[in-house]
């Protein structure tokens, strides 16, 4: 799930009641089951009965289809549940009237973010980046958001304003320890996630950034409490699932590692890994076809995996594809120049200042 998950999110706690008072003009009678069915809708938000409040709010939306607080509660709620690409039409609606817009905007940027549609996101975000109750987490959006796009200006302006800004943020501490991890300074980034936990024990991916690398380090009893430090706070983050399943197929803990990749891929059905690991198992079975089938589903949702296409590669030259096999070997070996000249850019240019 990442960032966003039900623990990280701070602002959707609250903004279901706020917005109740915002209702349009109505008829008076229903007007009063409009408000009885938000106010109803908000507690069992509040209780963390996302599914009930979303039958509230759509009963609510149902009364008045024009009024933008209903429509924002609803996508709230679908975002509560974890139905991304749901929660955007309603959100696109309160987002076109002027009381509803800013918390609507920022929502949709959020959604965005965990959809990895990272160049909607920014449009969404850059409008609210002065606004004192948007600015550290769109700040912190705008900041990886550049990143990932490789647009290495607008990333640095931006994270020289969350700095200045919020010296103290455990946002800044996280992408410090984003920045040393990716140069292989390991101790330096660990005391940047930690120190990222001590200001805000519920920052997400914080934890997991500890548990990723104790896992690259190959210490996985000592990831292990970490990665479950992050399902505490995220029980749907398939990356720590994902590297749990890592773990435990690197111990031969064979049935655990394929029950990791597959809630891993319950949480993100579009995510490349986990049928990497799937066909990792599948190899070390000797069942080559699924093998097959699974790391060509990877590679089908991220071409660039350079695992999965070293191991596609092995599968297919154990089927007697031997041709095939050194297509896919060469196709490796350009994606290792390609991460090679990426990593030496990050040394370059991207060093945290000290």
């Amino acid at each position: 799930m990442g960032l966003w998950g039900p623990a990280g999110w701070r602002f959707a706690q609250g903004a279901a009641a706020v917005l109740l008072a915002a209702a349009l003009p109505a008829p008076q009678a229903a007007a009063q089951n409009q408000i009885a069915l938000n106010n109803e809708g908000s507690r069992l938000l509040q209780a963390g009965d996302a599914a009930a409040a979303l039958d509230r709010f759509q009963q609510a939306a149902a009364l008045r289809p024009d009024d933008p607080a209903v429509a924002f509660n609803v996508g709230l709620a679908l975002f509560r549940l974890d139905r991304l690409d749901d929660a955007l039409e309603p959100l696109g609606r309160a987002r076109e009237h002027t009381a509803s817009m800013p918390n609507a905007r920022f929502l949709r940027g959020v959604v965005f973010y965990r959809l990895d549609r990272l160049r909607e996101c920014v449009r969404e975000l850059e409008p609210l980046r002065a606004r004192p109750q948007f600015g550290e987490q769109t700040l912190y959006m705008l900041v990886e958001s550049y990143r990932r796009l490789r647009e290495a200006q607008q990333s640095k302006q931006a994270f020289l304003e969350l700095t200045a800004r919020y010296p103290d943020s455990a946002f800044v501490h996280k992408l410090m320890g984003t920045a040393y991890d990716a140069q292989q300074q390991w101790d330096l980034a660990v005391t940047e996630f930690q120190t990222a936990l001590k200001v805000n024990p519920r920052m997400p991916e914080a934890a997991f950034g500890v548990g990723y690398i104790r896992f690259k380090q190959r210490r996985y009893d000592e990831a292990r409490p970490w990665f479950e430090r992050e399902l505490a706070l995220d029980p749907c983050h398939t990356r720590t699932h994902y590297y749990l399943g890592r773990a435990a197929e690197s111990g031969k803990r064979f049935a655990e590692a394929r029950r990791r990749f597959e809630q891993a891929l319950a949480c993100r059905p579009q995510y490349a890994e986990p049928y990497l690991g799937l066909g990792m198992l599948d190899y070390a079975a000797r069942r080559y076809e699924p093998a097959l089938e699974n790391l060509r589903r990877a590679l089908a949702l991220d071409p660039q995996l350079r695992e999965a296409r070293y191991r596609l590669a092995r599968t297919l030259r154990r089927l007697g594809r031997n041709a095939e096999a050194r297509s896919e070997l060469l196709k490796v070996e350009d994606i290792h120049e390609e991460e090679h000249a990426r990593h030496e850019r990050v040394i370059a240019g991207e060093k945290p200042a000290p």
